[in-house]
């Protein structure tokens, strides 16, 4: 499906959350406002935050769109139903050191869970029901495991990953690979100056730009609907953009941040959230994607759920992936080929 290329002003509808919380709350003299800035400003003032990212769209809806996208059926029931329980989490948690954990959830079950704690990655994948979720047959499941088991021989670790367990690795071993990838390091405090402006500026744009409408109580929650000048603020954020891509120490991230350039470019003049608060904290936030492209008959509801985080936990009975002898040998192997020739 097209709804990748939708992920522009889904990450800009994040960063508004996120700006919006931390703006200060300079337009507190109008009531809706404030409760909508209080809200997103509680919520995030929590120690942890666990957000659910997910699609508000049934099977049936995702076999529709699949239609209409591709003019074929070739998207089985099966695959839109575990599409349609699927979600992203991201849950933080600070006082703890630096702790991240990111996993694909599909129902109750979690095939793919990262964890970072204090410069340790963990990492587990439990390919069989993975590939199952999404119609691909128990073969493919044991060959890519045993293609993990003979990758084994070259990234020791590898083949416990295979088996669906926990794995972990030292992410500073990571450096001569990132290296001879050309991660340009130096290039860190430019691009924390660029984000860092981006905010600021993202901030006034949001506020400069948006107006709030309370639509009242539904099920002991709190109803707003968010507009948003869309084309104005991205016209005011696009020099930031730029700035922002160009300091990016990634291997073609400014390309990367041209091509977002143009998608927000594209964006309606308006955009519409609808926000829920309650207890006046922000509880979840919908962002229709149909208001980008219009194709369906029908609302496709980005929702990301908001709720108090909890530590994120070392996993037990882990296996250590042993990237050193491969990342060195690599990074030896980078170094030989940068180095200058000398004449005979």
């Amino acid at each position: 499906m097209k709804i990748r290329a939708r992920w522009a002003g889904i990450a800009a509808a994040a960063a508004a959350l996120v700006a919006l919380g931390a703006c200060g709350n300079p337009i507190a003299h109008l009531t809706t406002e404030r409760a909508v800035g209080d809200s997103v400003g509680k919520a995030l003032a929590q120690p942890g935050l666990n957000l659910q990212i997910s699609l508000g769209a049934t099977p049936a809806q995702l076999l529709e769109i699949n239609r209409i996208e591709h003019g074929d059926s070739s998207f089985t029931p099966h695959v839109a139903s575990a599409l349609s329980h699927m979600s992203i989490v991201v849950n933080t948690y600070r006082g703890h050191g630096e702790s991240l954990e990111l996993a694909l959830q599909v129902g109750g079950t979690r095939p793919i869970d990262i964890r970072y704690l204090d410069g340790t990655m963990y990492a587990r994948a439990d390919i069989r029901t993975l590939l199952s979720d999404f119609g691909q047959t128990p073969a493919m499941a044991s060959s890519a495991r045993s293609a993990l088991e003979k990758a084994d021989a070259y990234l020791p670790g590898l083949a416990a990953l295979g088996k669906g367990e926990w794995v972990f690795a030292n992410l500073g071993e990571l450096a001569p690979l990132l290296k001879l990838g050309g991660l340009n390091m130096s290039q860190n405090s430019q691009y924390k100056a660029s984000s860092t402006a981006l905010m600021r500026d993202l901030k006034s744009a949001l506020i400069n730009n948006t107006s709030y409408t309370n639509l009242g109580n539904h099920g002991g929650r709190t109803e707003y609907r968010l507009t948003v000048e869309a084309h104005n603020a991205v016209k005011q954020l696009s020099g930031d953009l730029s700035n922002l891509a160009r300091s990016t120490p990634i291997p073609g991230a400014s390309d990367i941040g041209n091509q977002m350039a143009r998608a927000l470019a594209k964006v309606p003049q308006t955009v519409t959230l609808q926000l829920w608060v309650k207890d006046n904290k922000m509880q979840e936030v919908d962002l229709d994607l149909n208001q980008f492209a219009h194709k369906y008959p029908f609302a496709l509801p980005l929702r990301v759920t908001i709720a108090a985080g909890a530590p994120v936990a070392v996993p037990r009975g882990v296996t250590p992936l042993q990237i050193s002898g491969i990342a060195g040998l690599l990074g030896g192997l980078g170094g030989m080929r940068q180095a200058p020739a000398h004449a005979s």
